[in-house]
Parts: structure tokens; C-alpha cells; sequence
């Protein structure tokens, strides 16, 4: 028998082969080639469900426990979680539906906004298109003009938008076309009608131009140009030279006298209740002249203290006018804080006399009064 067959003894292995010492040292693989297990973690054991169904106390303490030591999720300004924490299925489920809610919201807002702009833009447009259309004038307050007239000048036409015609410009042009009128008040109504309420001016001063008047209202506003026979219908101012004038347009005058004196003596007149002048002599303003009711002269002179001097003037036309209201004579007002009233003698012309004081005229023996 040969040295390897004296290696094989029966039955000291299965496979009848007798193992030298160094072929049984267990093998040792290298440190990387192992693979390392982690120990399996030890099974609780289970409880029993009480008979409701319910965790047995201990387990409830447990799960109370658990949730007390659970952190929240922490959550953004707009409602989404950080980025590193977690969410679970019903939260997710419930963030998404309330973000689906408010898209829904959102879409509705911006629909009912559209829809209501449209029918916003639609009512505007029908408003300035087809309703509320002028059908109808009424012409109220007294005037020289027809109400034709008035209807043409006044800008507003038939069939046009009520709320797009120019009720402000009516004034204006009424009182340019038709000179007379001198202001204009315009109400509208939904239902297309128009009421123009009107109001006249009367011709205040006349100058007469050879063959014609130019009748001029309180304002300066010419209001016509007439034959002369007709400058009797305003105090005739003589001493004035007119440079241009149109009718429905302010006067304009030569630089000797402008009309910013005259309106100056205007409104004193007015202020003293002096309402019958027949005309006014400006000729020289430092020695003014006036008519009254085409038979008391009064002498005014100089500008100052105008309206002093022609409330003196006032009170001596009432005295007259209250003896004899047909009374012929001259107030003269050119003596400082008086006016001395000298009486014409029928069928006699008139001719200055002396002066005298009122302590001179006692029952009327004199015939020269004084107010003071």
C-alpha cells in the first residue's frame, strides 16, 4: 500500500479520506470579503386585544407616549411643508384638496370679474349709444327770442346723447348767439328731456355813432346795434367813441374813456337807486354831467366820492318828485358833502341863479334847496 492510500481510513469521514492536520485548519477569508450581519432585533411578544377591540392599557400608554413625543410638521406662509419634514397620507390628502379649493376660488373670482366687466362695458356703451337720447325741449323764462331760436343756438340737438352733450356750454353760447340772453341753466331728465331755463339783460348804456346806437348791457356785452331812434331804451352816454363792436361780445372803446369807468359810474348810479337817466356826459370826466327823466341836470363833477354825491342826488329826485313829479330844475353836487336843488320856472330857460342856503328857504320862499 503507497503513502496515499495509507492516507484513507475508513470511517474516519464520510468520504472514507483521513485528513492531514494542515488540510484541517478551517480556512479564515479575508476581512473585506466577509459579510457582516446585524443582529436580528428581539421580538416583543404580543398582546392580546381586550375584548372590545382595544390595545391592552400598557399599549395605550405606549401609543400616548409615542404621539406625545411625535414633532409637528412644521409648515410654510403659504401652507406647503419644509422640504425636510415628512407628511403623512392624510395630510398630504388634505393639502392637496385645499389647494385644489383654492384654485377653484380663484377661477371663480377672476370669471365673476370678467363677467362683470363685460356687462359693465355693455351698459356704458348701450348708455352712450342707444338710450337716453334727447326728445323733448321745454324753454322757460322770458326772452325777445322764439323758442326755436333758442333750441338751434343752444348746441344740444334732437336724437343726441343726454349725457354726452355739453350742458355747460349752453350759457355761453345763448349769450353769444342771442345777444339778450344773458345767462342759461340746463337740467336733464333720464327719460331725454332737456329744460333750459333762460334769463334777459336790458340794455344799460347807448352811444350813438352817427345814424346807429350800440346798445351795451351792464357788463360791457354789446347786445345790438341799432337805428339811433333807439338809444332811448338805455342812458345815451355822450364823450365816448366806440372803436369796435359786435353783437354778443364785450364792447371795446377808445383808450380816452375806457369801459372800466364807465362801469365804475354804473354801479354807483345803480347803488343810489337812480333808475329814470336819461344820458350821461363824459366829455370831461372832471366836470360830469347827468339828465334825469329828461328834466333835473345834474351836475356831478369830478369822480370822487361818486357814490356819496349820487345818494345825495337820490334824495333831493324823492323830495322833488314827491311835490311835483313833473319838477324842472338842476341838482348840483359839485360842492363837498351838499347838493343844492335849483328849480326852473315854467316857460322860462334855464339860467344859474346865486346859491343860497336851506336856512333861507322856509315853506318854500326861496327858490333853492340844500341837502346835506
Amino acid at each position: 500500500m503507497s503513502e496515499k492510500e495509507n492516507k484513507f481510513i475508513l470511517g474516519d469521514n464520510s468520504d472514507g479520506y483521513r485528513r492531514s492536520s494542515e488540510e484541517t485548519q478551517p480556512v479564515v477569508l479575508p476581512e473585506y470579503m466577509v459579510r457582516r450581519q446585524r443582529p436580528a432585533p428581539a421580538r416583543k411578544p404580543a398582546q392580546r386585544p381586550s375584548a372590545k377591540g382595544r390595545p391592552a392599557p400598557q399599549a395605550r400608554k405606549k401609543t400616548a407616549a409615542t404621539k406625545s413625543v411625535k414633532k409637528p410638521v412644521k409648515r410654510k406662509t403659504n401652507g406647503r411643508p419644509e422640504e425636510n419634514q415628512s407628511l403623512s397620507r392624510n395630510e398630504k390628502i388634505k393639502l392637496h384638496n385645499e389647494q385644489r379649493r383654492r384654485q377653484k376660488r380663484r377661477k371663480q373670482i377672476i370669471n365673476y370679474a370678467a363677467v362683470c366687466l363685460a356687462v359693465l362695458a355693455l351698459a356704458v356703451v348701450l348708455s352712450l349709444t342707444v338710450f337716453f337720447q334727447v326728445n323733448e325741449f321745454v324753454i322757460k323764462g322770458k326772452s325777445p327770442y322764439t323758442e326755436e331760436q333758442i333750441i338751434n343756438a343752444c348746441g344740444i340737438r334732437m336724437g343726441e346723447n343726454i349725457i354726452r352733450c355739453d350742458a355747460k356750454s349752453v350759457g355761453d353760447k345763448l349769450s353769444q348767439a342771442l345777444p339778450y340772453i344773458g345767462s342759461a341753466a340746463v337740467e336733464r331728465s333720464a327719460s331725454g328731456k332737456v329744460t333750459i331755463t333762460v334769463k334777459t339783460v336790458e340794455p344799460c348804456w347807448s352811444v350813438i355813432n352817427g345814424e346807429q346806437a350800440v346798445l351795451i348791457d351792464a357788463g360791457g356785452k354789446v347786445l345790438e346795434i341799432a337805428s339811433a331812434e333807439k338809444a332811448l331804451e338805455a342812458t345815451i352816454v355822450q364823450g365816448i367813441v366806440v372803436s369796435e363792436a359786435v353783437p354778443g361780445q364785450a364792447v371795446v372803446l377808445q383808450e380816452d374813456v375806457p369801459f372800466s369807468y364807465l362801469d365804475t359810474i354804473g354801479k354807483a348810479i345803480a347803488s343810489a337807486d337812480i333808475d329814470k337817466l336819461t344820458s350821461l356826459n363824459l366829455s370831461d370826466t372832471d366836470y360830469m354831467q347827468a339828465l334825469y327823466d329828461g328834466r333835473i341836470n345834474i351836475i356831478i363833477g369830478g369822480s370822487d366820492n361818486l357814490t356819496m354825491k349820487l345818494a345825495l342826488a337820490s334824495e333831493v329826485i324823492k323830495r322833488e318828485n314827491s311835490i311835483d313829479p313833473a319838477q324842472y330844475g338842476t341838482i348840483d353836487l359839485t360842492i363837498d358833502d351838499m347838493a343844492y336843488f335849483r328849480p326852473q320856472e315854467e316857460d322860462a330857460p334855464y339860467a344859474p341863479e346865486e346859491e343860497t342856503s336851506a336856512e333861507d328857504t322856509d315853506n318854500g320862499a326861496s327858490d333853492t334847496a340844500a341837502v346835506a
